[in-house]
């Protein structure tokens, strides 16, 4: 199994990063990491690492976008990949 010519998974049953097909990698959560935001928290999974926060409420800007039924979301993504070594 794998993506294109990338074999995930070898002869024996393992992935290539030595786990067996059962096991997990290790997550790790954390809260409160952006201290001027209202909310955040990280979180590490194997080699993947996420941040969150969690801003407002705001005033709608201009007030003429502001409507009463409404609500509005800005999320902001950024993406980051391990280094090669």
């Amino acid at each position: 199994m794998g993506y294109g010519d990338v074999q995930m998974i070898d002869e024996n049953g393992n992935r290539v990063d030595g786990r067996k097909a059962g096991d997990i990698r290790p997550i790790e959560i954390e809260l409160g990491v952006v201290p001027v935001a209202d909310g955040s928290a990280s979180m590490r999974w194997g080699t993947n690492y996420v941040i969150a926060s969690v801003y407002g409420p705001m005033e709608a800007h201009p007030r003429k976008m502001l409507q009463a039924e409404a609500h509005m979301r800005k999320v902001d993504l950024l993406q980051a990949y391990p280094r090669e070594a």
